[in-house]
């Protein structure tokens, strides 16, 4: 047969209930105040004084697309790039080139635990750590239920896919971490064995197609590790059972270049 290989993004999955670009970032303003909120204004966080302070930044810089500087995408990865500038608290942070030649401005005062304390490198961390584990919780609660809230929906997409399988074996780059496609087509290979939910390389170079790769991680990657690999990604097929994926309650990978990057089941934040 003929190849099609159909790569899915964001706005793909909004009209089965999704989360926007702005609703996520509505989410993560709300999330960002129950754990980090700013001692001058408990109706702000260090998430939304972090946005005013790119924002500002965007407008006083008019070659840049705010819209592009200023997403959730964005934040996350600046709010990541602060805790590894800050945070002296693991020795491969010192390895980082650029802290003999930049100064970082103070940081606002927060309340994290019922303290009231300058935020460092450890809250940004746990405020990135905080949102990514709060977001695929978000989406896991979603894609429970997504076959009956949008059953319509589902039944139009898995008449459409079946149609185009009469004459392509299909593929899929999902970048998405929702469960719409595998929703409407359950037997698409995703790379993880079906019984033991563990990766299997071999399948990814079968060279066989209708398959269906997350590449941005999934709503079913669960970090439950092993022995040997704590972190080790398995595929959970029930979401109503507990997942483990918890970045916040993790260790982080670092680089030798001195930047530290979360272990978690999805990847934002432009990492």
């Amino acid at each position: 047969n003929k190849k099609l290989l159909i790569i899915v993004g964001a706005g793909a999955s909004i009209d089965f209930g999704m989360p926007s670009v702005k609703t996520i970032d509505n989410l993560f303003e709300t999330w960002g105040k129950e754990i980090l909120p700013l001692k001058t204004d408990n109706t702000q966080s260090l998430y939304t004084w972090v946005k005013e302070r790119l924002t500002k930044y965007a407008q006083q810089n008019p070659r840049n697309r705010i819209d592009n500087i200023v997403n959730f995408e964005s934040l996350l990865f600046t709010i990541q790039n602060i805790a590894t500038v800050l945070n002296d608290d693991h020795w491969q942070h010192f390895n980082n080139r650029l802290k003999p030649f930049i100064q970082v401005d103070t940081m606002p005062e927060v309340e994290r635990f019922g303290k009231i304390k300058v935020a460092d490198g450890n809250d940004f961390h746990f405020l990135h750590s905080y949102l990514i584990d709060k977001l695929l919780e978000n989406f896991r609660e979603k894609c429970k239920t997504v076959n009956n809230d949008k059953a319509i929906e589902i039944k139009k997409l898995s008449e459409f896919f079946t149609k185009l399988k009469t004459e392509f074996d299909l593929g899929f780059v999902n970048l998405n971490y929702d469960n719409v496609v595998l929703s409407c087509l359950p037997d698409l290979e995703t790379g993880y064995d079906a019984k033991t939910g563990e990766f299997r390389r071999d399948k990814l170079y079968s060279g066989k197609w209708n398959f269906c790769y997350h590449m941005h991680g999934s709503v079913h990657f669960d970090l439950r590790g092993n022995k040997t690999e704590m972190h080790k990604i398995y595929w959970n097929s029930d979401l109503t059972t507990r997942f483990a994926q918890n970045s916040s309650g993790r260790s982080s990978n670092y680089t030798s270049e001195g930047l530290s990057h979360l272990n978690s089941a999805i990847i934002a934040g432009l990492d």
